[in-house]
Formats: structure tokens, C-alpha cells, sequence
């Protein structure tokens, strides 16, 4: 075994990752974004997130201004950071705002 496929599996793996992945693409792109919508990553691109990942699809459509505001106060931040910083500037002190990670399933 090479050390791509050790890396990233097999090519047939590889190729039927791709496929899945058009599949969703064009699944994707044929749902019509209104106008004032726009796509958002659940994970930014700079921390990694690409289009698909783990079998979801990982872009949601929201409202442009929501999205812009979103960026506005959170930029590209980890939700560690985001929850962090909602509980220090935003929430009352009697309550805390929790961040987990999903376990895999």
C-alpha cells in the first residue's frame, strides 16, 4: 500500500468520493437562491471546510444580511471562540452558552 492510499485511501475510494461529491454539487446548485439569500459554510473555508464533508453538505442558504452580520461580529472564527465570546459580551451572567462537538456517528 503507497503512502497516498495509507493517506487517502484507495483510488476507487477516492473516485467514488468525487462522484458523491459532484452529485451533491449539482444537487446544490440546482436549489434556487432567492434574491437577499446567499450561500453560507457551517465550517469557513479557512478553517478547512470545503463544500462537502463527512456526507453533508456543508453550505446552508441564509439571509444576506444575516450572513453579513454573522461574519460582522464572528469573522471566521472556531465555535469554541464564537460561545466564548457570546458568554463574556452578550449573554447575562446567569446563564452560559455551551458549545459541543458532535460525536460521530
Amino acid at each position: 500500500m503507497s503512502r497516498s492510499e495509507r493517506r487517502f485511501g484507495s483510488k476507487a475510494s477516492r473516485r467514488a468520493r468525487k462522484l458523491e461529491r459532484r452529485q451533491a454539487r449539482k444537487l446544490f446548485d440546482s436549489v434556487k437562491i432567492r434574491k437577499g439569500e446567499n450561500k453560507h459554510h457551517k465550517r469557513c473555508r479557512s478553517n478547512g471546510g470545503g463544500f462537502f464533508e463527512g456526507g453533508v453538505c456543508n453550505i446552508s442558504i441564509v439571509k444576506k444580511i444575516d450572513h453579513d452580520s454573522w461574519h460582522s461580529m464572528f469573522s471566521n472564527l472556531l465555535p469554541p471562540t464564537i460561545c466564548e465570546l457570546i458568554n463574556q459580551k452578550w449573554l447575562d451572567p446567569r446563564w452560559q452558552f455551551v458549545c459541543v462537538e458532535r460525536k460521530e456517528t
